[in-house]
């Protein structure tokens, strides 16, 4: 009995860390001008939006290079 409790508790436990990102992620594709929920069509507009813009990239690049330094191996 104990074990069906603690997978239950585990269970509602990891649907309330997960559902809000579930969200952040649907609404991210969103075809509109503003962010609503649920999206009212699916587009990669705002991707698109964010690759073009050089502080987005710049950031990126400065990332991956600080990851790959501070990586072992």
């Amino acid at each position: 009995m104990a074990r069906w409790l603690l997978a239950g508790y585990n269970l509602v436990v990891y649907a309330f860390l997960i559902a809000p990102i579930a969200v952040v992620i649907a609404m991210s594709f969103t075809g509109g001008n503003t962010l609503q929920f649920p999206p009212q069509g699916l587009s990669l507009r705002w991707f698109a939006y964010l690759a073009g813009r050089d502080e987005f990239l710049a950031g990126g690049i400065v990332s991956t290079q600080i990851a790959l330094l501070a990586s072992p191996g």
